[in-house]
């Protein structure tokens, strides 16, 4: 009985992950469409799978052979360390593909991907249990981080981008228990397996990580919080030493192929006004791509509230502070690796938005006045907001005011005085 209310939440969530996902993706199964997508999707991301799994399997059947480092079936020729570690050889999904024939790659590439998004809810949920969230909220927030916009634009058309977001949790979970338990081990592996995962987004997922971390220990309440934080903080550094180093060989390789491409260097961009309306919307701009449900929009202010606890607090700064981020293009030139500004890293605050809403919700749905008034007001302030805006769509204002309607209209109902209703009816019945 206790192994089954251990994993009752991610019973849940498969539950819920299941009929969502048929849901959304029921329209490639009706007319018989794929996930590989024109461009990047086949010629990048199909093609190298089929690559890949086509040279492990080789590999394996010729083991007196060796291993090739360079093959010429693939455009002019390639290094295949430095080809392959940024797309596949770090990503453990991709071996998955190496099982079945050629003739099934198209299926193992769909199934891939939907296995990614499953098991980044997974990854959210095990953040969510550390910090001794309920199963029933662990199993919302998986749903609503597992189904996000990055999710569902960038990682169907880029499957591997998928993979920073299974990640990203796991860091944070392995930053907490170095904070908490000094376990310096379980940070070392996670940072070596995300190193070698693929170098773009560990560098993205360090930055945030790092910020993360120290907002984190400055956080805790200790008498000596300046011996504290150095303490906390050379272990993280020395944590990330050790595990690059170990990564080394897939890394610097990897690291060589990108210092020496054309892609590298690019002018700065600046941003529009459409940019940061899409930022208000959460819609999808040139350089980022982030949307979470409208119940957001009442939660946050709530958990931002509570900023005397300490979850809410640290929580809270990280959101100011990615917003900041988000606002300017030096920021997102810098988490693009000095190239041009594209925040590829907003999944991260997908991920922060999405906590934030948990950590403002009421499982009974009971609220005092003043925070069914914050909601009130922020919901009147954010519609008000959305009118103003020059590219918002009809639509787009009709349903979030819609559903800002009807989770105000719950929650006010909820907290209603019932015994009072009770007393009421009793009379009116007399």
């Amino acid at each position: 009985m206790e192994k089954i209310k251990k994993f009752k939440p991610y019973l849940i969530y498969t539950c819920i992950f299941a009929i969502m996902a048929l849901l959304i993706f029921w329209i490639f199964i009706k007319f018989g469409k794929s996930f590989v997508r024109e461009g990047d999707g086949f010629y990048q991301h199909y093609v190298f799978l089929h690559g890949f799994s086509r040279l492990v399997q080789e590999v394996f059947q010729n083991l007196g052979n060796g291993i090739p480092m360079f093959m010429w079936e693939m455009g002019l020729g390639l290094d295949i360390i430095g080809q392959f570690s940024y797309y596949m050889t770090g990503d453990l999904f991709s071996y998955i593909g190496v099982l079945f024939p050629q003739d099934n790659l198209e299926f193992v590439y769909n199934m891939l991907i939907i296995l990614r998004i499953y098991v980044a809810g997974i990854a959210f949920m095990a953040y969510a249990r550390y910090h001794n969230k309920s199963d029933v909220l662990c199993a919302i927030g998986g749903i609503m981080y597992s189904l996000c916009s990055f999710n569902l634009t960038y990682g169907m058309t880029h499957p591997f981008f998928i993979n920073a977001t299974i990640m990203f949790p796991i860091m944070l979970i392995v930053i907490d228990k170095l904070i908490d338990k000094d376990k310096i081990t379980t940070l070392t592996t996670v940072v070596f397996l995300t190193a070698i995962m693929n170098y773009y987004f560990f560098y993205k997922i360090t930055i945030i990580s790092f910020i993360y971390a120290i907002i984190r220990i400055l956080c805790e309440k200790k008498d000596n919080k300046l011996q504290f934080f150095t303490r906390k903080m050379l272990k993280i550094i020395l944590a990330y030493i050790i595990a690059v180093l170990c990564a080394a060989i897939i890394l610097l390789p990897t690291i060589y192929a990108f210092f020496n491409s054309d892609r590298l260097g690019s002018e700065m961009v600046s941003y529009n006004s459409s940019y940061y309306q899409n930022l208000l919307v959460g819609g999808k701009g040139f350089t980022t791509t982030f949307w979470v449900p409208s119940i957001a929009i009442l939660l946050i202010p709530i958990a931002i509230s509570k900023f005397k606890e300490k979850e809410n607090k640290y929580m809270t700064i990280m959101f100011l502070v990615q917003t900041v981020m988000l606002m300017i293009p030096i920021i997102g030139s810098i988490m693009n690796g000095f190239s041009f500004p594209i925040n590829r890293w907003s999944f991260m605050y997908i991920f922060v938005l999405i906590y934030m809403s948990l950590c403002g919700i009421n499982e009974k749905l009971k609220y005092s006045k003043k925070e069914i008034l914050i909601m009130i007001f922020t919901s009147l302030i954010y519609i008000v907001v959305l009118m103003c805006l020059d590219k918002i769509s009809l639509n787009m204002l009709k349903m979030t005011t819609f559903f800002l309607s009807i989770f105000m209209i719950i929650i006010l109902l909820n907290n209603l005085n019932i015994n009072y209703l009770k007393r009421v009816n009793k009379y009116v019945i007399v």
